[in-house]
C-alpha cells in the first residue's frame, strides 16, 4: 500500500501501479517485467515511497524506481536487479578451472553457470531444457562438459555463450574430469569408464571392473593413474595406458562416495557411508580415520547434504555446494593464519633445500595455479570475429562521416551562436541604459517612501501605547471580580467536605454490625458441618478393615489355585518333552530326504532363472528399439520444423523479391536517365530467381529424403513385429517349462508318500528322470543356442543399421545448413552492394539534376528492410 493508492504484482508479467480517483481505484500505471522474470513473490516499499523492492520466484532481487514513473516515459522504465542471478535449485556438478579463477556449477534448476571466484560475480549463464546431473572444466578454462539425462556434452566457452562442440552418447552420466594436462577426460557411464582423448574426441580407453554405479573420478598429477570409487564398496587405481588396474581395494558393507590419491600416487584416500576416512596403500588398508564430528557442520551455516566439494590449483580456496543451491568458499589456512599456499611452497622449500637468498614466499606468487598467473584468453568463432571486424569497420566509417558532419554543424553553430552573441550584447548594453535611467527614479521614489513610512510608525507607536494603558486597567478590574468568586467558591467546597465526613462515619458504623451478624451466622454452620465430618470419618475407617479382610481372604484362594495349576501343567510338559525327542529323530531323517530334493528344486529353479534372464534381455532389446523409434520420430519432427523454416524463408525471399520488382516498376519513370545503372541490377535479380529455383530443388531433396526416412521407419516397424513374434514364442516356452515343472512337482508330491519304502521310491525317482530329463536336455540346450544367436545376429544388425542412419542423417543436416548458410550470406551481400549503388546513383542524380525527385526516400526505406 502506498499513501495514493497499492501496487500489485503476480506470475502475469507486469507490476501494476492504482491510485485513487474518488470512490475507486483506477490503474495509472503498468510496467512490464523482463522475459527472464517468471513471477514476483514478494514486495517491499521503502518509508519515503521512492523505490520498490521485488523478489521473484527463482529468489532473485530487483529494484523499481517508482520516481521515475512520474518524470520518464513508461517504455524507460526498467527494473534494476539488485545482485546477480544464483541457483535455486540444489546443486549437482562443481569444478574449478586451473589455469583462471574461474568456478562452473550445474543444478537441477536447469542452469550452467560460470562464476569469477576472485570477484564473486557470475559471468555467464545458460539454462537448459533438461537437468544438469555433473560438470567438469578443462584446465584451460575453454571448454567444459556436462553431462545431462540423455547425452554428455562438450561445449566450448565462448565470450556470451556456452556453445556445444560434440556430444557423446552416455546417457545420465554423473561423474565426468578432465585429466591434468587437458588431453584426456574420463566419464562414468553406469559401472563403466570411458576415456576420451579432447581434441579428437575419440573414446581411446574403456574401464571395466565394477559392479555398481562410478560415483567418483580422480586423475594423479601426471595423468598416468585414474582413481576411481563406486556403491559397489570398490576403490580401483588404473593404469591409463595399459587399461588394468594397478590396485584395488573392496569393502563389501560400504558405499564409497569420494576417492583420491596422493601426489606420488601411492596412498589413496577414500569416504563413504560409514563415515570413515580410509587410507589405503596398495591393496590394504593402513588406517581409518573417524569424521562423525565433522561431518553435516558447515562454519558459514546449514548448507544441507553436501554433494560436492572442489580446491583450487594453489589449494589456497575450498569450494562447497549443497541442496540448497549455495556455493561457499572457504580460505586455507594452517592454525597460525598461514596460508595453505604457503605452507605448501615451505614444506617443498624444506625438502628440497635453498642453495640461494630466495625465501620459500617466493613459490606462491601469482594468482594462478603454478606461480604463473592466470591467463585471459577467451574463445570466439571465426564468424563472430568477421562480423565484429566488419561492425568496427562499419562502425568506423560511420565515425569518419559522423565527425565530418558533426565539424560541419559545428561550424554552422560558431557562426549561428557568433551572429547571436554580437545580437545580445547589443541589446544588452541598451537594456543597461535603460536599467541606469530606472534605478535612478526608483531611488528617488525610495527615498519619499522612507520618509512617509517613519511618520505613519511614530503614529502607529503613539496609537498602541494608549491602547496599551486602556487595557490594563480594564484586565485589573476583571482580575479583582475572578478573586471574589474564588473565596465564594472555596468556602462552598469547605461546608460540603464536612458533610462528607459524617456520612462516610454512618456508613462505618452500619458495615460493623452487618459484619458481625454474618460472622455469627458463619460459625454455627461451620459448627454443624464439623459433626458431620467427624461421622463421616468413622464410616470411612469401617469400610477400609472389612476391604482388607476381603483383599487377604482372596489372596489366599489365588495361592492355592496357582499351586494346583503348577503341578499340572509340570506333568503336561514332561510328556510334551518326551514326545518331542522322538519327533526330533524323525525329523533329522525327513530333513535328509528333504535336503535332496531342495537341491533338486534348486536346479530347476536356476534353469528357470536363466529363462526369465534371457527373456528379460529380449525385452531391453524390445525397449532399446522403441527408444529409437521414439529418437527418430523426434528427428523427423526437428526436419519437418527445419523444413517449415526453409518453407518461411523462402516465403520471405519471395517477398523481397516482388519488393524489388515493385522498385524496378518505381525505377521505370526514370529509365532515360538511369538506364546503365537499372541493368546490372535486373540481372542480379535474375541471380537471385535462379537462387530461389536452387532452393526449390533442394527443399524437393529434402522432400525425397523425408520420404526415404519414413520408408527406413517402416522396415524397422517390420523388424520389431519379427521380434514380438520371436518374443512370443519364447513366452510360450517359459510357460512350457512352467507346465513341466508343475508335473514335476506333482510327481515328487507322489513319491514323498514311498518315503519309507527305498525300492518303490528310486523306482518313482527313475522313472521322473525318464520323464523329464533325458527326453529334453539335449533339445533345451539346442534351443537355448540358436536363441542366442538369432538374438546376437539381429542385435548386430539392428546396431549397424542404425548407425548408419544416423550418419547419413548428420552428414544430410550438415550439407544442407552450410548450403543455407552460404546462400543466406551472398544473397546479403548482393543486396547491399545494389543498395550502394543506388545510394551512389542518387547522389549522382542530385548533382547532376537538382530536380525534386518524386520517390524521395526509396533507397533508405529498402536499406531499412534489409
Amino acid at each position: 500500500m502506498t499513501s495514493r493508492g497499492f501496487i500489485a504484482a503476480g506470475d502475469f508479467g507486469a507490476v501494476d501501479v492504482f491510485e485513487r480517483e474518488a470512490e475507486q481505484y483506477e490503474r495509472t500505471c503498468r510496467v512490464p517485467l523482463p522475459g527472464d522474470i517468471d513471477a514476483i513473490r514478494t514486495m517491499a516499499i521503502s518509508g519515503t515511497e521512492a523505490s520498490l523492492m521485488l523478489q521473484t520466484r527463482t529468489n532473485a532481487s530487483y529494484k523499481l524506481n517508482l520516481s521515475d514513473l512520474q518524470v520518464k516515459q513508461l517504455a524507460d522504465v526498467k527494473l534494476y536487479p539488485v545482485m546477480p542471478a544464483y541457483h535455486h535449485g540444489a546443486i549437482t556438478g562443481l569444478d574449478v578451472c586451473t589455469r583462471k579463477p574461474l568456478l562452473v556449477s550445474c543444478a537441477a534448476d536447469g542452469s550452467v553457470r560460470l562464476w569469477n571466484y576472485l570477484t564473486g560475480e557470475c559471468e555467464l549463464c545458460r539454462y537448459f531444457p533438461e537437468d544438469a546431473y555433473c560438470v567438469a572444466m578443462h584446465p584451460s578454462g575453454l571448454f567444459v562438459l556436462v553431462g545431462f539425462g540423455d547425452k554428455l556434452r562438450l561445449m566450448n566457452v565462448l565470450l556470451d555463450e556456452f556453445r556445444v562442440f560434440k556430444e557423446f552418447g552416455i546417457r545420465g552420466c554423473r561423474e565426468a574430469s578432465f585429466a591434468n594436462g587437458g588431453h584426456l577426460f574420463a566419464a562414468a557411464h553406469g559401472n563403466i569408464i570411458q576415456i576420451y582423448n579432447t581434441w579428437t574426441t575419440e573414446n581411446v580407453y574403456i574401464l571395466k571392473g565394477h559392479n555398481s554405479k562410478v560415483r567418483s573420478l580422480h586423475w594423479t598429477p601426471d595423468d598416468m593413474l585414474l582413481v576411481s570409487s563406486g556403491s559397489d564398496g570398490a576403490v580401483y587405481s588404473w593404469n591409463v595406458l595399459e587399461s588394468k588396474r594397478e590396485s584395488e581395494y573392496i569393502l563389501k558393507n560400504c558405499s564409497f562416495t569420494s576417492a583420491v590419491c596422493s601426489s606420488d600416487g601411492k596412498s589413496l584416500y577414500a569416504v563413504g557411508n560409514d563415515r570413515l576416512l580410509k587410507v589405503i596403500l596398495g591393496d590394504l588398508l593402513d588406517k581409518r580415520v573417524m569424521f562423525n564430528h565433522i561431518a553435516g557442520n558447515h562454519g558459514l551455516g546449514r548448507v544441507g547434504a553436501d554433494r560436492v566439494s572442489r580446491c583450487d590449483d594453489a589449494n589456497a580456496h575450498l569450494f562447497s555446494a549443497g541442496e540448497d543451491g549455495c556455493i561457499y568458499m572457504y580460505k586455507l589456512t594452517d592454525r597460525h593464519g598461514a596460508s595453505a599456499a604457503v605452507v605448501a611452497a615451505q614444506d617443498a622449500a624444506a625438502r628440497v633445500g635453498f642453495t640461494t637468498g630466495m625465501g620459500p614466499q617466493s613459490l606462491v606468487h601469482g594468482s594462478g595455479g603454478g606461480g604463473m598467473g592466470y591467463s585471459d584468453e577467451i574463445l570466439i568463432t571465426k564468424s563472430e570475429l568477421e562480423d565484429m571486424t566488419a561492425a568496427m569497420a562499419e562502425m568506423g566509417r560511420s565515425l569518419e562521416e559522423r565527425k565530418l558532419e558533426h565539424e560541419y554543424q559545428l561550424r554552422l553553430k560558431d557562426m549561428t551562436l557568433t551572429e547571436r552573441l554580437k545580437e545580445l550584447r547589443e541589446k544588452f548594453t541598451q537594456e543597461i541604459e535603460a536599467l541606469k535611467i530606472g534605478s535612478s527614479v526608483l531611488r528617488n521614489e525610495k527615498e519619499k517612501e522612507e520618509s512617509k513610512q517613519e511618520e505613519e510608525i511614530s503614529a502607529l507607536k503613539m496609537r498602541h501605547m494608549n491602547e496599551l494603558h486602556e487595557r490594563e486597567a480594564k484586565y485589573n478590574q476583571q482580575l479583582m471580580h475572578e478573586y471574589e468568586k474564588y473565596q465564594a467558591l472555596q468556602s462552598r467546597v469547605a461546608n460540603q467536605q464536612d458533610q462528607w465526613q459524617k456520612a462516610m462515619r454512618e456508613f462505618d458504623a452500619g458495615t460493623h454490625r452487618a459484619m458481625t451478624a454474618v460472622q455469627k451466622d458463619a460459625e454455627d454452620k461451620m459448627s454443624v458441618k464439623q459433626a458431620e465430618k467427624s461421622k463421616i470419618i468413622a464410616q470411612l475407617h469401617t469400610q477400609r478393615r472389612e476391604c482388607d479382610e476381603m483383599a487377604r481372604q482372596n489372596s489366599q484362594d489365588i495361592d492355592t489355585e496357582i499351586t494346583l495349576i503348577q503341578n499340572r501343567y509340570e506333568k503336561k510338559l514332561r510328556s510334551e518333552r518326551d514326545e518331542g525327542a522322538r519327533l526330533k529323530g524323525e525329523n533329522g531323517i525327513m530333513r535328509k530326504k528333504f535336503n535332496t530334493l531342495t537341491k533338486e528344486i534348486e536346479d530347476n529353479k536356476s534353469e528357470i532363472a536363466r529363462l526369465r534372464e534371457d527373456e528379460r534381455k529380449l525385452r531391453s532389446v524390445i525397449a532399446m528399439l522403441d527408444k529409437e523409434i521414439v529418437t527418430f520420430k523426434k528427428e523427423m519432427s526437428d526436419r519437418d520444423e527445419l523444413i517449415q523454416d526453409k518453407e518461411r524463408r523462402v516465403y520471405e525471399l519471395k517477398k523481397k523479391n516482388q519488393e524489388l520488382e515493385k522498385f524496378k516498376f518505381v525505377l521505370d519513370f526514370r529509365i532515360k536517365e538511369l538506364k546503365e545503372q537499372v541493368e546490372p541490377r535486373e540481372t542480379q535479380i535474375a541471380v537471385m530467381t535462379e537462387q530461389i529455383s536452387a532452393i526449390d530443388s533442394d527443399l524437393a531433396e529434402q522432400h525425397a529424403l523425408t520420404q526415404e526416412r519414413q520408408a527406413q521407419i517402416s522396415a524397422l516397424a517390420t523388424r520389431l513385429a519379427q521380434m514380438q513374434e520371436r518374443l512370443a514364442a519364447a513366452v510360450a516356452r517359459v510357460r512350457a517349462c512352467v507346465r513341466v515343472l508343475r508335473g514335476l512337482r506333482v510327481d515328487v508330491e507322489d513319491s514323498v508318500q514311498y518315503i519309507q519304502d527305498p525300492p518303490v521310491l528310486r523306482k518313482c525317482l527313475k522313472a521322473m528322470f525318464a520323464k523329464y530329463c533325458a527326453r529334453d536336455a539335449a533339445a533345451t540346450l539346442v534351443r537355448g543356442a540358436e536363441v542366442e544367436r538369432e538374438v546376437r545376429d539381429e542385435y548386430s544388425r539392428q546396431t549397424a543399421s542404425l548407425a548408419e542412419g544416423i550418419a547419413g542423417l548428420r552428414h544430410a543436416i550438415a550439407k544442407s545448413t552450410d548450403a543455407y548458410r552460404a546462400d543466406g550470406i551472398a544473397s546479403m551481400i548482393q543486396e547491399e552492394r545494389a543498395l550502394k549503388q543506388l545510394k551512389v546513383n542518387k547522389k549522382k542524380d542530385a548533382v547532376t539534376a537538382p530536380k525534386k525527385d518524386p520517390l524521395p526516400n526509396l533507397p533508405t526505406i529498402a536499406s531499412a528492410r534489409v
